[in-house]
């Protein structure tokens, strides 16, 4: 007897097994897609960042528009002060900017110190639909990713997303709500 149910649970187990495989093989479960994501999203941001650099945002591309003073009140978690830039594609189309577009607020302390850059950018059909396809992120004045619980914040940041989902216009844009 001892020897049948050996024998069953060996077949039980390979079962068991093989049909887990068949599901990794398969992604129905995506055993190293969240680490694989992670990985794209921080080689990506990376890229993105020295992109931003490249360009000169500060320099080269306007503030958002009817914004006329250096600082802009903020709020949390973005810091006490934010200085918001656009690039053309934004510039055009404020109730809806195009795919392309960016936005990025660099975020101040209350004694008006940057602490973080925290940009939107609109990747495109199919990146995250449900989300009106924004990547975002959030960057030390250095450009390296903030952490939290060992994750880097860059792509589809739950927090920024049910954030910013509350901005009227179902746009994520909270300055458009300011008219």
């Amino acid at each position: 007897m001892r020897r049948i149910i050996g024998i069953q649970g060996a077949k039980y187990g390979l079962i068991l097994t093989s049909s887990l495989a068949i599901a990794l093989v398969m992604g129905i479960i995506p055993l190293s897609a969240q680490q694989d994501d992670n990985t794209q999203e921080n080689a990506f941001a990376e890229k993105f960042w020295n992109y931003l650099q490249e360009v000169d945002y500060r320099e080269k591309w306007s503030r958002w528009p009817g914004i006329e003073q250096e600082f802009k009140q903020g709020a949390s978690p973005h810091g006490e002060f934010l200085k918001v830039y656009v690039n053309d594609e934004v510039k055009g189309n404020l109730e809806d900017p195009p795919i392309k577009s960016i936005i990025i607020k660099e975020n101040y302390d209350k004694d008006k110190n940057l602490v973080a850059i925290t940009p939107m950018y609109r990747v495109g059909k199919d990146y995250d639909p449900e989300h009106n396809d924004w990547y975002w992120a959030k960057h030390k004045p250095d450009g390296a990713l903030f952490e939290m619980n060992g994750v880097k914040l860059s792509g589809k940041l739950k927090g920024c997303i049910e954030c910013h989902s509350s901005a009227k216009g179902d746009d994520y844009i909270f300055t458009n709500d300011e008219k």
